[in-house]
């Protein structure tokens, strides 16, 4: 998984076959909503503090990439 999430260039098209199923197994609709869930929660927990709301932000797009 680490070369799939980090240099998906490098998978031939079985790799690529499997990481795609792996996302879908994983990042289901009611994943995606508790995760956002827990993300905004973090966020207005940590307002004030800007490094941990654009940790949570970097965090969030990461997941929109992925998916």
């Amino acid at each position: 998984n680490y070369r799939a999430r980090n240099f998906p260039g490098t998978l031939d098209y079985a790799e690529q076959q499997r990481w795609l199923e792996h996302r879908r197994q994983v990042f289901t609709p009611e994943f995606l909503q508790g995760y956002a869930e827990e993300i905004q929660m973090l966020a207005q927990q940590y307002a004030d503090d800007k490094e941990k709301v654009a940790l949570l932000k970097a965090l969030w797009q990461y997941a929109e990439e992925i998916v």
